[in-house]
């Protein structure tokens, strides 16, 4: 916004612009003119310099700068590859014995624990297949797969002890899956729980019989304590009125007036 335009503006206008940028709105309109203008200046410049894209400038300079490809590979090629970080150059003396050339006293001396290890490593291992071999001849085949129709398997309890598949296994009862289960009981034992079960259902249903007389019963006194009950109240109430009664009582003629308890016309 150029001067020519803040001039034309109203002093309202004027002030609530300078509000808006932070002005003095109770200043002079010359005066708010002029520090709009400065700010005018600045923001401009400022919104230049942001504008900028150096590097996208840097960008394109540096795609033309670069060479071709072919250029590039063959300076890979010539140029020997760099030490990186992980290698480090240090000035200490090197050690000696490591870059020395072995004499021959030395490769002779390896040369023969070599050809001694050799033979005795493939020895060993011979000798464990042989004695693997011999376990398995002398050891023989199961009994289950030596038994035939007709005849039972021999007893031998060293081949397959540790085996889930030896003949007892096969044929014995279940094993529960349950650690602690006692073995199967006798049917005798079984028969006997029986009874003893349906003696126990007898007694209770019998219990029941007598409890629900034992109910009736006591709703029965229930009912007679009750009326005992009643019956003591109205003795008790009978009582109270006998006694009352005989403390007051006095003996009078036969021949009492009759104004003590009537008025005169009252008997009428």
């Amino acid at each position: 916004m150029d001067e020519a335009t803040l001039r034309k503006l109203t002093r309202a206008k004027l002030q609530k612009l300078a509000k808006e940028n932070k002005i003095k709105a109770n200043m002079k309109s010359e005066t708010i003119i002029q520090e709009l203008l400065k700010l005018y200046k600045v923001v401009p410049q400022n919104q230049d310099e942001g504008s900028e894209k150096p590097p996208r400038k840097r960008l394109r300079t540096s795609m033309q700068d670069q060479p071709p490809s072919g250029s590039i590979r063959r300076a890979s090629e010539e140029i020997p590859p760099v030490a990186g970080p992980s290698t480090q150059i240090m000035d200490e003396p090197a050690d000696i014995s490591l870059h020395r050339p072995p004499t021959q006293e030395g490769s002779q001396k390896s040369a023969l624990s070599a050809e001694k290890s050799a033979p005795i490593t493939v020895a060993r291992d011979a000798a464990d297949v042989a004695a693997a071999n011999s376990a398995v001849i002398l050891q023989g085949p199961s009994p289950v797969l030596e038994s035939h129709p007709g005849h039972s398997a021999p007893d031998d309890d060293t081949s397959d002890a540790d085996s889930y598949l030896s003949y007892a296994s096969q044929h014995g009862s279940p094993v529960s899956s349950r650690a602690g289960t006692p073995p199967p009981e006798k049917p005798q034992m079984l028969n006997r729980a029986v009874g003893i079960m349906k003696q126990i259902t007898s007694d209770d249903q019998r219990v029941l019989v007598q409890v629900a007389v034992l109910r009736k019963r006591a709703k029965m006194l229930r009912e007679q304590a009750k009326n005992v009950r009643d019956v003591v109240r109205a003795e008790q109430g009978r009582r109270k009125r006998l006694e009352t009664y005989f403390t007051y009582w006095k003996e009078i003629s036969p021949t009492w007036p009759k104004e003590w308890i009537y008025d005169e016309g009252e008997e009428e």
